[in-house]
């Protein structure tokens, strides 16, 4: 019951909200572009940073900056680990090479984050496009029908 209570606030909180489409949907974007680097601690406050910098709805970029959470950082970072190296093509490096040497595990980490960190980028400019044009829509909807719901309420 307080979950459902807690959803239904935070969907009247959405539709409340007087803002553009396009601005809530750029915000919206650039969460889920930002929460798709492996970054992790700092996507919070790269969300409202690039969201700053797009013009886009800052509550909106922090909500979707959690796509990247730790249930999904394991697919995330293996697909943009995978996308990198295909991108870079066969190299040295990689998982194998991990040692407990600090020398040679900060050259075999540098050789995982640097295609990570490519594919993030890529896969995180298809979903953010994705994300924006599929979101104005909808967004509009669903301010439209909460105008119809508010019009129709007796006073």
């Amino acid at each position: 019951m307080k979950l459902e209570r807690t959803l239904q606030y935070l969907y009247l909180r959405f539709v409340r909200i007087r803002r553009e489409p396009e601005e809530m949907a750029r915000g919206l974007a650039a969460g889920v572009f930002v929460g798709l680097t492996p970054l992790i601690g700092f996507h919070m406050l790269l969300a409202l940073a690039l969201a700053l910098g797009v013009r886009g709805n800052k509550f909106m970029a922090l909500l979707s900056c959690w796509v990247g959470n730790p249930v999904t950082w394991s697919f995330f970072f293996l697909l943009e680990y995978r996308i990198g190296r295909w991108i870079l093509g066969p190299g040295p490096g990689g998982v194998q090479e991990l040692s407990l040497n600090p020398e040679k595990l900060l050259q075999a980490s540098w050789s995982i984050f640097y295609p990570t960190m490519l594919g993030s980028i890529l896969l995180g400019l298809v979903a953010a496009v994705a994300v924006y044009f599929a979101s104005v829509p909808l967004i509009r909807a669903a301010q439209r029908q909460f105008r119809m719901r508010r019009r129709r309420r007796p006073s």
